[in-house]
């Protein structure tokens, strides 16, 4: 029923109130119905967007015994997701080999931003991993808000 650009503002404060959420109150524990809702809005999100990560987080950072398991959980979550994604594309006949042309760097930028992206996280205790994570968040939500 939205617009997109209205979508994309509301995804945007999303974004944004998370990120402040998890820099001020990082001592907040969601569970139940609320960590719940988190993770719907995360599916709603990857349906929407491609990206519901940070609601995930949201609902599930608790549940994680530390960074690690954060990290291989989303990076699982992301290549299942983006595989249906990829199928949903196919059958709707959105996938062509113009568009998989045009984005042919992002099989090379994939593997490079994960591995900085590691070698950044070995380097970072918990509180500094998750406080970097809330800053890109942050960011994120800025400058879809601009956009």
């Amino acid at each position: 029923v939205l617009s997109m650009p209205i979508l994309l503002k509301l995804f945007a404060i999303a974004l944004i109130s998370i990120a402040l959420l998890s820099l001020f109150f990082k001592r907040l524990t969601i569970t139940g119905l609320p960590a719940k809702i988190c993770l719907f809005l995360g599916g709603i999100m990857q349906g929407c967007f491609g990206t519901g990560g940070p609601f995930v987080i949201l609902g599930y950072r608790d549940e994680f015994s530390g960074k690690s398991e954060l990290r291989a959980t989303m990076a699982a979550v992301f290549m299942v997701s983006n595989i249906i994604r990829l199928a949903q594309l196919g059958i709707q006949g959105e996938l062509s080999v113009e568009v998989a042309v045009h984005y042919w760097w992002i099989a090379f930028a994939i593997p490079l931003a994960i591995s900085l992206g590691y070698l950044v996280h070995l380097k970072l205790n918990e509180e500094r991993f998750r406080d970097g994570l809330s800053v890109l968040i942050l960011i994120a939500g800025l400058v879809y808000l601009l956009e």
